[in-house]
């Protein structure tokens, strides 16, 4: 056996007697857990590529066939709506975008998903908001069951294809929009870039928010999937037919302990990115946080100015975010990286029992600070009519 030794990881391969691919195993020594973490992802997916599979040293050979996980999922239908919700699509610019309705109150809730879910995610919270509002869960442009792709993934062309389908192929002209993980960046660029057509926002579950803020490079030390998942092409080939693995360990390690996503949720996002171009298009969302840092950062000279809400996890993901345990901090860290771009009101509001999937994890809270907030916006907006 020969060992390789480099950046404090220690390699070690044999050559089968068969002529087969080289064994390869790997032992963190001083790499922080991301960097650990991305190495046997790595490892795990290549694996799958291999006709003959990785196996311990001395151990036989067994020749089993490399599984696509893929097979199943394409072939399962999409999972229902919640009770009083229908499916429906419209063309937006090429795109048919679809998204999930239900509810008829005179006030407007868009909620937009994150990565790697689609509009399901919002599946737990949507009946209690539409007690009382008209809620709209959308799938992002070329994501979930949504076909064709926008020119580019920056959040401001993707808020666009938003806006071109709740404000002129919905008519909705005023909105509250809520967004989780990635949706909320998307939300935050239509509250920005559509002014008028935004009365609230909400975001939750997105401490990265590119702009003056955010410190990118410490998030990518922390978060080794940022790096990963913008580096072109590489991630496609290493992660088709395996999306279950991949996107289950997002979905197994973000969690509060004793919480979990439910299987057939899990089955509902792998349909969606077992179709290669969700897949690219997933990952073209973190090749386009340079663009977003750089329209974010031109609102520091024209800062938005409706009311913002703010929900976060309560429970340290440790294998994912490096919170501060202080709670009181924790909010504090989190104005520090959205004050630079917004003028008005900011709430922010810690999910009790929470991970990084809030609205899956807790959605009754979820959706009673949404309800609050909406109904406070709206209060205050009509004190201020003359």
């Amino acid at each position: 056996m020969k060992k390789i030794a480099r950046d404090g990881a220690r390699l070690a391969y044999e050559k089968t007697g068969s002529g087969g691919p080289p064994l390869l195993f790997a032992h963190a020594h001083g790499l922080s857990c991301g960097y650990a973490m991305l190495g046997v992802a790595l490892l795990l997916m290549a694996s799958a590529c291999q006709p003959t599979p990785v196996r311990a040293v001395g151990e036989a050979v067994v020749a089993n066939p490399v599984v696509d996980e893929c097979a199943g999922p394409l072939h399962t239908p999409p999972a229902p709506p919640p009770a009083g919700f229908t499916h429906r699509t419209a063309d937006v610019n090429g795109v048919n975008m679809h998204y999930v309705v239900g509810g008829d109150g005179p006030d407007v809730i868009v909620l937009l998903h994150g990565w790697p879910e689609n509009w399901y995610e919002w599946r737990l919270v949507m009946p209690s908001l539409a007690r009382q509002f008209t809620v709209l869960a959308i799938d992002l442009p070329g994501l979930g069951d949504s076909h064709g792709s926008p020119p580019s993934y920056d959040a401001k062309t993707v808020a666009g294809f938003v806006h071109g389908l709740v404000a002129d192929a919905l008519g909705y002209q005023h909105v509250h929009v809520v967004g989780h993980d990635w949706g909320a960046g998307v939300a935050f660029a239509y509250a920005a870039f559509h002014r008028e057509a935004a009365s609230s926002l909400a975001m939750m579950g997105f401490p990265i928010l590119p702009g003056p803020g955010t410190d990118e490079q410490a998030f990518r030390g922390q978060l080794w999937w940022l790096g990963f998942q913008a580096v072109p092409q590489l991630p496609e080939q290493l992660v088709a037919g395996r999306q279950r693995t991949y996107l289950s360990w997002f979905f197994e390690h973000a969690l509060a302990q004793g919480n979990r996503i439910d299987p057939a949720a899990v089955t509902e996002y792998v349909r969606t990115y077992c179709s290669p171009s969700v897949l690219h298009n997933g990952f073209e969302l973190y090749r386009s946080i340079p663009a977003d840092a750089s329209d974010n950062a031109s609102l520091t000279a024209n800062k938005l100015t409706l009311p913002v809400l703010y929900m976060d996890q309560t429970a340290r993901s440790s294998r994912l975010t490096a919170q501060p345990r202080d709670p009181e901090a924790q909010k504090a860290q989190l104005l520090a990286r959205i004050q630079p771009m917004v003028a008005g009101p900011i709430s922010v509001q810690l999910v009790p029992d929470s991970g990084h999937w809030v609205p899956e994890e807790n959605p009754d809270f979820v959706s009673s600070q949404l309800t609050a907030f909406v109904d406070t916006v709206k209060r205050q907006a009509s004190r201020s009519k003359p």
